[in-house]
């Protein structure tokens, strides 16, 4: 494992890049400060807003055809131990 900084970003990363996981893992650690029980998918969203890691344009076409659709995944599914929103929504039909 390797550790970068804003300074010194690395190969994958930039300045801003750096910044923003920071700012998201400030907030959920604050969100989850504030309540100890609230679900991971209200931390990520909420962290995800604040830094706006994903442009209001990329959620609304992302998720617009499922909603229309009805394809929406559940609370339970979105609070599942894994990382994968973006493929959530494709298992679940």
């Amino acid at each position: 494992m390797k550790i970068v900084s804003p300074l010194d970003p690395g190969p994958k990363h930039t300045y801003e890049t750096i910044l923003k996981s920071t700012l998201h893992l400030f907030t959920m650690w604050l969100i989850g400060d504030i309540n100890p029980l609230a679900p991971k998918w209200l931390c990520q969203g909420i962290a995800g807003y604040e830094v706006k890691q994903m442009p209001d344009e990329f959620i609304k076409n992302s998720t617009s055809e499922q909603i229309h659709n009805l394809v929406i995944p559940t609370f339970q599914e979105l609070n599942s131990e894994g990382w994968d929103f973006e493929t959530i929504r494709t298992r679940v039909a």
